[in-house]
């Protein structure tokens, strides 16, 4: 089986940040496997395990998604997180401290 990434390749690397997700362009430095299914991927922004389709928690192939994204927004562009927003929606919506206690109780009746 051939390595998911060659040496010069780009990839997207992660970030976590308070607002989201920031995506970087990552040049690939390097490539070893470590085992059947697994590969260490040496970038320009840090080191990644990843499977044999090239994805990691922080590493992920650039595809015409994220090429285009990388083209209109530049480097480091942000993916909002929408975490807050379902979170505002489900309170409104429903007691879910309510909802959680009668779970246990065999169920909940709407």
């Amino acid at each position: 089986m051939s390595a998911p990434y060659e040496r010069g390749q780009s990839a997207a690397w992660l970030e976590f940040d308070e607002n989201g997700m920031r995506v970087y362009q990552a040049s690939v430095v390097g490539v070893s496997k470590e085992a059947t299914d697994l590969w260490l991927v040496s970038t320009t922004h840090g080191q990644e395990r990843v499977n044999d389709r090239g994805e990691g928690p922080r590493l992920v192939p650039v595809d015409p998604e994220i090429a285009e994204e990388f083209a209109r927004r530049g480097d480091g562009f942000l993916v909002e997180s929408t975490v807050r927003d379902i979170d505002r929606e489900l309170n409104k919506s429903l007691d879910w401290q309510s909802f959680e206690r009668k779970l246990g109780k065999g169920g909940y009746e709407l």
